[in-house]
């Protein structure tokens, strides 16, 4: 496994600074850049083969969503892999951000691999639920999956003849 990370070449994707500074500090191996998901110009067509989306799209705004889902799909390798980690409510929900009471900050909670499963280009390989050990979550929000998608653009579409 050390081998294959050695080898790979590892883009890290965040908006704030100070992340990055961290980021850059704790494995330099990681080359970084600035932005948001709904614009990865800095990435070509079918660049990666792998691309990991960690707890990020429950912040995006609701009218980048779409853009971002179809950056990450065009930055994605046909036969790649997709890995997204995310919340796992039981209803689509926006809830507040705790940490910012006086703002009008919210998250958006979905299954957000629904997205890309629903093209019939990515076909599940992989998920398994998870939960925070939070006792003051509800339990809608203290539930998350880890789903491993594979990217196909062809093997859900069987060939008919008219």
């Amino acid at each position: 496994i050390q081998e294959i990370f050695t080898k790979a070449k590892l883009n890290g994707l965040e908006p704030s600074k100070e992340a990055i500074a961290y980021g850059k500090k704790v494995n330099s191996s990681i080359k970084f850049n600035k932005g948001l998901a709904h614009d990865l110009s800095m990435y070509k067509d079918n660049e990666f083969d792998l691309v990991i989306v960690s707890f990020v799209f429950h912040w995006i705004d609701r009218s980048m969503l779409l853009k971002s889902v179809g950056e990450i799909d065009r930055i994605l390798s046909d036969k790649g892999n997709l890995i997204i980690q995310d919340f796992d409510p039981d209803i689509v929900s926006k809830v507040k951000y705790h940490h910012l009471p006086k703002k009008n900050v919210f998250t958006f909670k979905q299954k957000y691999w629904d997205m890309f499963l629903e093209s019939k280009i990515y076909n599940k390989i992989f998920s398994k639920e998870l939960s925070f050990n939070n006792p003051n979550r509800s339990k809608g929000n203290n539930r998350y999956q880890l789903m491993v998608l594979e990217k196909d653009l062809e093997k859900n579409y069987k060939e008919v003849k008219l």
